[in-house]
């Protein structure tokens, strides 16, 4: 996972401890960009309210996320229709 925190790994205060120095050459790269405090807020506002404790993502939550028709949720499709189908032979 890339770090998008200038300083993740530079001290102990986050993963658990863990500097660059303790992770050598397996530290994560660098990101691209990194988040403003205000951008990580929402990131982690969405995961709470969205994704923490809610199980497996379904082809729904993508496209609630990503919009109707986003190729990044056809990886869900299938998974979600075979889903669907297990909970009906269930039901049954």
């Amino acid at each position: 996972m890339p770090r998008f925190d200038r300083d993740a790994y530079k001290d102990y205060r986050c993963y658990s401890g863990i500097t660059s120095q303790d992770l050598g050459k397996d530290l994560p790269p660098d990101a691209a960009t990194f988040l403003r405090p205000m951008e990580v807020e929402k990131v982690v506002h969405y995961v709470l309210e969205h994704i923490k404790g809610k199980g497996p993502t379904s082809y729904q939550d993508c496209t609630d996320f990503y919009g109707e028709g986003s190729k990044a949720c056809e990886v869900y499709k299938n998974i979600s229709i075979n889903s669907q189908a297990a909970e009906t032979e269930k039901k049954r």
